[in-house]
């Protein structure tokens, strides 16, 4: 595809290591008031780095990492990029991780019907103690434990002058000529189910 602009975003590629296996998840963010610059972006980073090592690896296995967030504008074909690793850590929970491809949904919701108007982040590194007698089910609190870690998000990335969104690049199958956004107003989660993503098979 084609380079699509996405005004005033920017996105979060926070990468980690599950059995051996590199894994990411990508968060998309919205410049509060108009457009960015390497210092915003420098900001933005720093706060993924420390949001997602104090708020979700402290539920994930000891045994997966957290290496580091790079966070690149998404504006211009050559855009302002930053990494960092300052808060590189390994998870909280003293046990094995469940295999690579095993995670489980959060739901970005932004208040509005469509699949273009709602995000997910597939959760690596779940320790095989965090799922109930029914090994096809994470327990509520350890559900309730990451749902909580995203609700922490927003006010951190405000107080740098972002806000976190979920982006759409297509309406009917159909690229847009530029991405638009949605602001994320809420996390939750459909049900306890554990989920597979293949590519992360380990």
């Amino acid at each position: 595809m084609a380079f699509q602009s996405v005004p005033n975003c920017a996105e979060a590629v926070i990468r980690g290591v599950v059995n051996t296996i590199p894994v990411v998840n990508v968060l998309n963010f919205t410049k509060v008031g108009g457009s960015y610059n390497q210092t915003d972006i420098d900001a933005l980073a720093a706060v993924i780095d420390a949001w997602f090592a104090d708020s979700i690896m402290g539920h994930t296995s000891n045994q997966v990492q957290y290496v580091e967030t790079v966070v690149r504008g998404l504006e211009n074909l050559n855009d302002y990029e930053a990494q960092n690793n300052d808060e590189t850590t390994f998870g909280a929970v003293t046990a094995a991780p469940m295999p690579g491809q095993v995670t489980w949904v959060v739901k970005h919701l932004s208040g509005l019907t469509g699949r273009s108007a709602r995000g997910r982040t597939y959760i690596w590194g779940i320790p095989v103690t965090s799922l109930q007698a029914d090994e096809n089910l994470i327990s509520l609190a350890a559900a309730e434990d990451f749902v909580e870690g995203f609700d922490e998000l927003p006010p951190l990335v405000a107080a740098a002058g972002w806000a976190h969104v979920i982006v759409s690049r297509f309406t009917g199958n159909a690229p847009r000529p530029t991405g638009i956004f949605f602001p994320v107003v809420s996390y939750a989660y459909t049900d306890l189910r554990l989920d597979t993503q293949r590519r992360r098979l380990s």
